[in-house]
């Protein structure tokens, strides 16, 4: 075992260590206080408003004290509840918002080049050109402009994770799709924009693997049957976000 935790645990904590090196500085000068943009203020008042509804029985995720007389305001902006997994316990260990803000940027940041770095190097079978993709992501100076931002680089990690998922997919291994369908409806409900962004990627991809290079698999009805229950699992999972958009006529999509 020893040999093993050497050669896969070891080349992964250092390529980890490798990506903190971008935004560390960065989140270490912020420490317990916000970058001073309506992004980042947003991106707190709602993480902090989701932490308060998931513990507190009897309150509607979706109607924060805000935009009265609006119900579901929360459909209006970013729901980001895909930042929830490092949001929640680093609230829960350090009680502090902001700085549990911070470390889930810093967190989602280091895992999205991770698996970017995972991506690209299937994809080109060189690591030094995933690692270099991983770098172009993390030492990206708009992540540390004073630009709004706010959380969204906190969340991106689902993006790839997506892709990832659906490079794995081929015949007899087609339940990969559901596996980037998920990472999909995760970033849909944390960014709504971006969630559909990703799905139409994804679709483009798969059309384009289909119809340039692999029409043999158009033949086989388990992708198909993959693909329709995907579908109707989409409008399912999708459906709250949507009805709560369309009862505010529209406005969430300002």
């Amino acid at each position: 075992w020893s040999g093993v935790i050497w050669h896969l645990l070891v080349p992964v904590l250092a390529l980890l260590g490798f990506f903190l090196l971008g935004p560390v500085p960065y989140v270490w000068s912020l420490g317990s206080r916000l970058l001073d943009v309506p992004a980042g203020v947003g991106g707190l008042w709602t993480l902090s408003w989701l932490e308060h509804a998931i513990t507190q029985p009897g309150l509607s995720l979706w109607s924060p004290p805000v935009l009265h007389p609006l119900d579901n305001a929360l459909a209006l902006g970013q729901p980001l509840l895909g930042c929830l997994p490092f949001y929640l316990p680093a609230s829960a260990i350090s009680g502090n918002p902001t700085l549990s803000l911070n470390l889930t940027f810093l967190a989602g940041m280091v895992l999205s080049a991770y698996l970017i770095f995972l991506l690209v190097r299937r994809l080109s079978g060189n690591p030094w050109a995933g690692l270099a993709a991983g770098l172009l992501f993390v030492f990206n100076p708009l992540h540390w402009s004073p630009a709004p931002q706010g959380a969204l680089p906190g969340c991106f990690f689902w993006a790839p994770l997506a892709l990832i998922a659906l490079e794995r997919a081929r015949p007899g291994r087609w339940w990969w799709l559901w596996g980037a369908a998920l990472p999909v409806w995760v970033l849909t409900y944390t960014v709504p924009v971006m969630g559909v962004g990703v799905a139409l990627l994804a679709a483009a991809l798969l059309v384009g693997c289909l119809l340039l290079h692999e029409r043999a698999w158009l033949r086989d009805r388990r992708l198909w049957g993959h693909l329709a229950g995907i579908l109707a699992a989409s409008g399912l999972v999708m459906f709250p976000l949507i009805s709560r958009m369309g009862a505010l006529g529209g406005a969430a999509l300002l």
